[in-house]
């Protein structure tokens, strides 16, 4: 009875060997494998090639399964994949050069808008700084390799660059423009003071600055008051919608305790006739009074100021620094300083009428 049963079962798995396929016969073998020192990927004993998707990354496989790192170019595109053969997106840092690797993974070229800033990456992926030549335009990016506008200065020299980088040697934004300069305070209203200065002195001192950098740019400038005398807010205001300027400038000087330092600008939104333009030339010189002076940012801010109110132009008014601050005090009557004050402001005109 043994011996029979034991031949029905050699006949069963002599009959088995038959009916099973050789291939499933043998262990399958998937997976990653090391040979010679190169990764392999294997499907069911067979070499992978192309892309291949494991584990939530994408790897490349070349023709011989061999896994690549590095730079590799499939299909006329460039890509790049990590020591562990892991394909990368995004910013890559390659040797100290940057390069940008689009979302499927090929490698950018020529602009690159980015978190709201545009990047330049040359014909072999490399992203630029400092100034570069395209089309016969002049650009210039930043040490990010952010693509700067407005007013930059480089080596010591400033520069304009319109609102699409460009620079422009002989910016004209000014040109025609009729601009209200308003010196705050004058005659027996001596505004804030400290130490024996008056904050009238400043503010007409760095408002004739300011005329002469406007008309050297062509521009029209009349100001509420040239001489040490007393404007009422009113006529400030009735001048300046006599003339209907294309923008209107109060010159004014903070004063508080005596740790308080910066710069602020303000615009009216409550009773200012043009509130949405007022904002933007607020924040414009804001911003170009910081690169000038390089003093302490306050903000842009808003209030119902008498100057700003009823003006049928975008006006706004500058908080120049604290005449209370024993340091501030000293730029605000240095005459260097009031150049810059001056030059910052011009320099954010330009910037609001190049919109």
């Amino acid at each position: 009875m043994l011996k029979k049963r034991i031949v029905l079962v050699m006949l069963f798995v002599f009959l088995l060997g038959f009916v099973v396929p050789s291939h499933l016969a043998q262990a399958s073998e998937s997976g990653w494998k090391m040979e010679n020192g190169n990764w392999y990927y294997y499907n069911d004993n067979q070499k992978a090639t192309g892309w291949l998707y494991e584990g939530d990354e994408w790897y490349y496989l070349d023709s011989t399964g061999k896994m690549l790192t590095g730079w590799y170019l499939v299909g006329g595109k460039w890509y790049y994949s990590d020591w562990n053969g892991r394909m990368l997106t995004g910013w890559v840092n390659d040797r100290g050069t940057w390069y940008y690797l689009n979302f499927n993974g090929d490698m950018q070229t020529g602009w690159l808008l980015y978190g709201n800033e545009w990047y330049y990456l040359d014909a072999s992926g490399k992203m630029l700084t400092g100034w570069y030549l395209l089309n016969g335009k002049w650009y210039f990016s930043d040490e990010n390799g952010v693509m700067q506008t407005r007013w930059i200065k480089d080596n010591g020299k400033e520069y304009y660059l319109d609102k699409n980088g460009v620079w422009n040697p002989n910016p004209s934004y000014l040109e025609g423009r009729i601009i209200v300069i308003d010196p705050g305070h004058g005659g027996h209203d001596s505004g804030a003071t400290a130490a024996g200065v008056f904050e009238k002195t400043i503010n007409l001192n760095v408002g004739l600055k300011l005329r002469d950098y406007l008309t050297k740019y062509n521009a029209t400038v009349y100001m509420t008051r040239s001489t040490d005398e007393f404007i009422s807010l009113t006529d400030r205001v009735a001048f300046s919608n006599k003339i209907q300027p294309d923008a209107y400038i109060s010159i004014h000087v903070n004063s508080a305790g005596s740790a308080a330092i910066g710069i602020e600008t303000y615009h009216n939104s409550a009773k200012g006739v043009l509130p949405e333009e007022s904002k933007e030339l607020a924040t414009a010189i804001q911003s170009e009074l910081l690169k000038a002076t390089g003093a302490n940012d306050r903000k842009v801010k808003d209030a119902n100021f008498a100057v700003t109110r009823g003006n049928y132009t975008p006006a706004v008014l500058v908080e120049m620094g604290f005449i209370t601050n024993d340091a501030e005090r000293a730029n605000l009557t240095n005459s260097s300083y009031q150049e810059k004050i001056a030059k910052g402001i011009y320099n954010g005109l330009s910037v609001f009428f190049d919109q």
